[in-house]
């Protein structure tokens, strides 16, 4: 915490990606609420955060069991000009919570957002709508009447 402490109050501030790192080591130690709070205090402080910074952020409240507050995080980055690479973390931490109407809304609005292809660089928007569908049938067959 002290390298944090120290570079938070660095002016001007360090790139995030020397935060981004910290974070995902602090994560990989499964210490999940300190990134949490170490992400405010960036917030708090004005530095901005990358896809890889909210990715981190996302996965630590899937795994601590808090997926709406990752969801709320997603919502922040469909308002913004971040580009969203880190849904997939999300789709995962939804299907491990068989959360999967859930999973199905949000895939949905990410197709129609246009990010289809960050799920699947190279691939048409259908040709990911038909991976998905065949994974919830294969996964889930009780999620044959939720729409795709």
């Amino acid at each position: 915490m002290g390298l944090f402490n120290n570079a938070i109050q660095m002016r001007p501030s360090p790139s995030i990606l020397l935060f981004t790192v910290l974070l995902g080591a602090i994560c990989k130690l499964r210490q999940y609420s300190t990134v949490i709070t170490m992400f405010k205090a960036m917030d708090s402080k004005g530095i901005k955060a990358n896809t890889v910074t909210f990715a981190t952020l996302i996965n630590c409240f899937c795994q601590m069991g808090k997926v709406d507050f990752g969801l709320a995080v997603v919502e922040n980055i469909f308002k913004s000009t971040y580009e969203p690479h880190i849904f997939t973390t999300l789709l995962k931490g939804l299907f491990k919570e068989n959360r999967v109407k859930d999973a199905i809304q949000l895939f949905n609005k990410i197709t129609e957002n246009g990010y289809a292809s960050v799920l699947s660089p190279a691939r048409s928007s259908a040709w990911v709508r038909e991976e998905f569908q065949e994974y919830l049938y294969l996964k889930y067959p009780s999620s044959l009447g939720y729409t795709v």
